[in-house]
């Protein structure tokens, strides 16, 4: 899955992936990728994009990030 950061401006401020941790929407990515709090959309494979709805967890010694994202309204889950 990809992660795009929205800036200031409304414009893809930055680019990042990610990868399924469990089925109930938690996905992992780079810590950096987060960045500063800015919304974050999630592309699946599929196409969709989902929203971030929060940050779940965080180690900035690992840049790591965990983060729950919008139920896919389709299939059930947004890490499918």
């Amino acid at each position: 899955m990809v992660l795009t950061q929205i800036g200031r401006d409304d414009e893809e401020a930055g680019v990042g992936t990610g990868f399924a941790v469990s089925s109930d929407g938690l996905i992992a990515t780079s810590l950096h990728v987060v960045g500063e709090g800015r919304p974050l959309l999630v592309r699946l494979a599929s196409g969709e994009e989902v929203k971030v709805t929060s940050v779940h967890a965080w180690d900035r010694t690992l840049d790591l990030a965990v983060l729950r994202v919008e139920k896919n309204r389709s299939a059930g889950a947004a890490t499918r």
